[in-house]
């Protein structure tokens, strides 16, 4: 069966395929120099082949490291190499978006093609992003409700005591937690919602096919 999903490895065999001497699809010949960057390219797939061999005999080792382990009651050590597989996860992670990202970025480079193990890919672009200032945008929220309001007291049944209005409403935002506002209700109060918020451009991401069984 076939199907797309993120690829978390690569064939063995990906890494032996020659590198182009070309110039990428896409590209004028003349836009190309071949020089420093091929040579990074021939390091950095030496580098990725390399990580994937000892991550196979990483996994080959597993079993029978656990089990000592397990048997010497030493749960610690297996929990620090959990740390450390972690920790090399987010870097793998982080290389993975940097190479995508160099791809998504390059309008000249195929979004969509084939890898030299047969499987094909495709660089997708992710959904903008807005950050919010919710202190802000709740805080005036609060200024505008009660500005519409004369003659507003809310007296405590137990205490007999008077409360301070803007108080109670931000103790309700609070619990309500920090979504995003909506950007009608924002308006409706006199509000702009851009004054609130900032755009982010959304991640590149990269589906590979899982290919036949």
């Amino acid at each position: 069966m076939t199907g797309l999903e993120r690829a978390t490895t690569s064939d063995p065999d990906w890494a032996t395929a020659p590198v182009p001497t070309e110039a990428p699809a896409g590209r004028p010949l003349g836009a190309y120099t071949p020089g420093k960057g091929r040579v990074a390219w021939r390091r950095l797939v030496g580098h990725l082949a390399a990580v994937q061999a000892r991550v196979e005999a990483m996994g080959r080792a597993v079993p029978h490291a656990t089990q000592d382990r397990l048997e010497t009651l030493n749960a610690g050590d297996l929990a620090g190499a959990v740390a450390v597989v972690q920790d090399l996860r987010r870097d793998l992670a982080e290389l993975e978006a940097s190479l995508v990202r160099a791809i998504g970025r390059d309008e000249a480079a195929p979004k969509v093609g084939t890898l030299p193990d047969g499987r094909t890919y495709e660089i997708v672009k992710g959904k903008d992003r807005k950050g919010w200032d919710h202190e802000t945008w709740q805080r005036d929220v609060r200024r505008q409700v009660l500005s519409g309001l004369t003659d507003v007291t809310v007296v405590a049944v137990e205490s007999g005591e008077t409360v301070d209005v803007a108080a109670l409403l931000a103790a309700v935002q609070a619990v309500h937690g920090a979504g995003a506002p909506k950007t009608t209700s924002l308006k409706a109060l006199g509000l702009a919602p851009d004054d609130y918020c900032e755009s982010f451009p959304g991640p590149w991401g990269a589906k590979i096919t899982k290919g036949s069984d």
